[in-house]
């Protein structure tokens, strides 16, 4: 029986790609040379139903997968040596059916579970005590899906969920979340991703939103986050899977169509390439489809 691909994750080194099903295995994937990846041998087994998420921990020893099985489990392996990977104890995410999202926190010492159900709970998971939840779930009213995302310095975790809300927590103690600042929210969306940039200054979000938006965020003070700009639109309204690239000059965004678009948020570098390409003025149709993040301020020279 041929399953099909549903959630992929990079290790940190690049080296290994790890492939989740709809059958609940995961395949590994040895891509030191990407232009020829080879497959490891062993099938990771031991998650049940469809894979909605995968996640490397920060060292890369430690691959967790989850998805649709009507259990809220999560499954846990080492792969130090991603050809002899072990079956490590796994999670009883009794709170919340199935389980859409996973982040480990930077320090690899926690695991975020964003849920789908009645009330799509956020749930916290120690790493170096596997099992033990910390402190008590979030929950989210109203919502019947979460997808979660942790700033890079650890302190700051995102929670996005079906009704267009966006919450940042206080991860400092995690025992006790508090709420950062106010919900953001993203008019007529469901939103299915949230993402940080590398620096920690961004926060990005998107879904299925009635106008196929990506919206932008500015977090370098998690207490009072301010909107960047315009949203950024996509051809179709069901935003999957949003990525920023390591430098964070670039963000990534793919749709239910099949189709992965690039925007590049270095706005004065994006301007300088535009300017070199015209030969005069942008005019406001052009600075809305390019530069989307700035109000209409046309720097090039017209050289007719």
């Amino acid at each position: 029986m041929h399953w099909r691909s549903t959630s992929v994750a990079f290790s940190p080194d690049g080296r290994t790609l790890a492939a989740g099903d709809s059958g609940g295995t995961v395949t590994l994937w040895n891509t030191a040379d990407p232009r020829h990846p080879v497959r490891f041998p062993e099938t990771l087994t031991g998650a049940n139903g469809l894979i909605f998420s995968l996640a490397f921990s920060p060292d890369g020893r430690t691959l967790a997968a989850a998805g649709d099985d009507n259990l809220g489990s999560i499954a846990l392996w080492d792969v130090s040596d991603p050809a002899k990977p072990v079956t490590k104890p796994g999670i009883s995410n009794s709170h919340t059916r199935s389980v859409l999202s996973l982040a480990f926190s930077p320090d690899g010492t926690m695991l975020a579970a964003g849920g789908d159900g009645s009330n799509a709970a956020v749930g916290l998971w120690s790493t170096t005590d596997p099992g033990v939840r910390i402190g008590k779930p979030i929950d989210q009213p109203t919502a019947t899906s979460t997808w979660v995302a942790f700033s890079p310095d650890g302190r700051t975790l995102a929670s996005a969920n079906s009704r267009g809300t966006v919450t940042l927590w206080n991860a400092t103690d995690p025992n006790h979340l508090t709420r950062r600042g106010s919900p953001l929210t993203v008019p007529g969306g469901s939103l299915w991703s949230v993402a940080f940039s590398p620096d920690g200054r961004t926060l990005a979000a998107a879904g299925h939103t009635d106008n196929g938006t990506i919206n932008l965020w500015n977090v370098t003070d998690p207490d009072h986050p301010t909107p960047i700009g315009r949203p950024l639109t996509v051809e179709t309204g069901f935003v999957a899977v949003l990525a920023f690239s390591p430098d964070g000059h670039t963000l990534a965004a793919t749709t239910d169509d099949g189709v992965a678009t690039l925007w590049d948020l270095n706005v004065e570098s994006a301007i300088c390439r535009i300017c070199a390409a015209s030969s005069g003025a942008l005019n406001r149709q052009q600075w809305s489809r390019y530069v989307p993040q700035l109000s209409y301020d046309p720097p090039c020279v017209t050289t007719k």
